[in-house]
């Protein structure tokens, strides 16, 4: 009997100066799983996900299938518990793992400490509605 592939889509919804986003697609390139991405406004509202009845705010959002993923670490547990029986070699488990705690102590702080980009005044006025008035560039 042939075992049936998974042929659920898996989108990652994501904006490109993410930094959870950027760790969830080294982690999905890692599984070579393959994945549609869905490029998203860097500000609310996200009209892809709001079709979807989506109204979470932060990104990156992993769907599989019908099912959608909101936490960065939830998004590698779920990874790891759906697409380890992909992983040729038993290091893979290991390694994706270790991308996640990687990520969490170095890769964060590395990627914050990188010169930021022009950030639109939309961007600035979406972030100080959810964070307050102290939220600024020098904040950053």
């Amino acid at each position: 009997m042939n075992q049936v592939e998974d042929v659920r889509p898996i989108v990652l919804f994501h904006y490109p100066m993410s930094v959870y986003a950027t760790k969830t697609k080294f982690q999905l390139l890692f599984t070579d799983v393959p994945y549609y991405s869905s490029i998203q406004p860097m500000v609310a509202p996200r009209k892809d996900l709001i079709s979807l009845g989506i109204t979470y705010r932060q990104i990156p959002i992993l769907s599989i299938g019908k099912d959608f993923y909101c936490d960065t670490g939830l998004i590698s547990e779920v990874l790891i518990d759906q697409f380890q029986h992909s992983f040729v070699n038993p290091k893979d488990l290991v390694s994706l793992k270790s991308i996640e705690a990687y990520g969490a102590k170095h890769f964060f702080p590395a990627y914050n400490s990188a010169p930021l980009p022009p950030l639109s005044p939309e961007f600035i006025k979406d972030r100080q509605s959810l964070l307050g008035e102290r939220f600024s560039v020098e904040f950053l």
